[in-house]
């Protein structure tokens, strides 16, 4: 007999195999770095956001932008979102500076 290839065994080659190890390695690691960027500039708006409206925390003190912005961080850019313009009024519009039209005036 001789040995049939298996046509779902996609590592019968070590070098291909070692290849996508070190490959999925490395973007697995991008992506966690990438992730973090992201959690520290939503973390960082939202602080800014509440310094400049002068929202006080609730119950984490200064840790309350960075948890929120790490365990949800689409629940938080949602909430800047409401804080940030009044969306009943107004349609939101994509691909500008504000996500609004541009007579509506900015709220303080």
């Amino acid at each position: 007999f001789t040995k049939c290839k298996d046509p779902y065994n996609k590592y019968e080659n070590e070098q291909y195999r070692e290849y996508v190890m070190r490959f999925g390695f490395c973007r697995m690691v991008l992506r966690v770095i990438f992730n973090l960027f992201a959690v520290y500039v939503v973390w960082k708006t939202r602080a800014y956001i509440r310094e400049k409206y002068s929202i006080p925390a609730r119950c984490c003190g200064e840790c309350e932008d960075c948890c929120c912005s790490f365990w949800c961080t689409c629940c938080t850019i949602g909430q800047m979102a409401r804080h940030t313009a009044d969306y009943e009024t107004y349609a939101a519009i994509c691909c500008n500076d504000t996500g609004l039209p541009s007579h509506v005036p900015n709220i303080v």
